[in-house]
């Protein structure tokens, strides 16, 4: 029972402190003698000026100290740095959920287009890209990501437009949407887009949404009412991992390179 309450402990400090302060107490731990003194130990829970962390430090100790005396602070240490290296990996553990709209025959546990990018986008704290062909009619949708952009969230989208496609699509989505001025509008324009023999020329026909670099929906679904509604569409909504930080990565470096452009000027 003793040894599970330092275990306990353990675990609740390498999830709870910051990596830099729990490198901090590792690193401590490590210099100190096996024979070292309480006054010595307990020294350590003050590498953290936080209140709620010095105490969960100096709880460990006593428990540590009292309970599990033969217990050696490198040994501590090892097991502190092992905990944190375990959290880690749950915290960027890779999590697939399929999402679909259309008819419900099978009963799996689906999550609806409509419903699933909601969430994501209300669930923004620091960055959301939208990438799409077509967005029109989806008043939610466009509520949610204006609120986000008022809170700060730094707000990019990259729609197909009326100008830069040549007409592949008959309105700006800028427009019509009404988005609020923080948010940033992009193009592909048409002197980016590559060419065939005949003169003809690509589309902008990715579909994904990437919240805070850790949340990556991609999707058959365009923003409409149509795809949330009545038309069969399939995605995947990638949590953790490292594809949602890649996906908003290469499309900085689309906008950092020229290919993608701020929209101006469109009827």
């Amino acid at each position: 029972m003793e040894t599970h309450r330092t275990a306990q402990l353990v675990a609740t400090v390498a999830e709870r402190l910051p990596k830099e302060i729990l490198s901090q107490i590792v690193a401590r731990l490590a210099t100190l003698d096996e024979h070292s003194s309480f006054g010595e130990r307990m020294a350590i829970s003050y590498t953290t000026s936080q209140g709620d962390a010095r105490e969960l430090v100096a709880d460990l100790i006593r428990c540590w100290n009292e309970q599990e005396p033969a217990l050696s602070p490198r040994a501590l240490a090892f097991g502190l740095q092992s905990a944190s290296e375990l959290d880690e990996r749950h915290r960027t553990r890779e999590e697939v959920q399929l999402i679909w709209t259309g008819p419900d025959v099978s009963n799996l546990p689906f999550r609806r287009t409509e419903q699933a990018l909601l969430e994501l986008v209300e669930s923004a704290k620091r960055s959301l890209l939208i990438v799409a062909f077509a967005a029109y009619k989806v008043p939610e949708l466009v509520g949610a990501i204006n609120t986000v952009a008022n809170a700060g969230v730094d707000v990019v989208c990259v729609f197909e437009s009326s100008d830069a496609s040549g007409g592949k699509v008959s309105f700006s989505p800028v427009k019509k949407l009404g988005l609020v001025p923080s948010v940033r509008n992009l193009v592909w324009p048409m002197t980016k887009r590559p060419k065939d023999s005949l003169g003809r020329y690509g589309s902008l026909h990715a579909k994904c949404a990437v919240i805070d670099s850790s949340l990556l929906f991609l999707s058959s679904a365009n923003l409409t009412e149509f795809a949330f509604n009545l038309n069969m569409e399939l995605g995947v909504l990638i949590k953790g991992g490292a594809l949602p930080g890649s996906v908003e990565h290469h499309f900085r470096a689309l906008i950092a390179s020229g290919y993608l452009e701020p929209i101006g000027g469109e009827t």
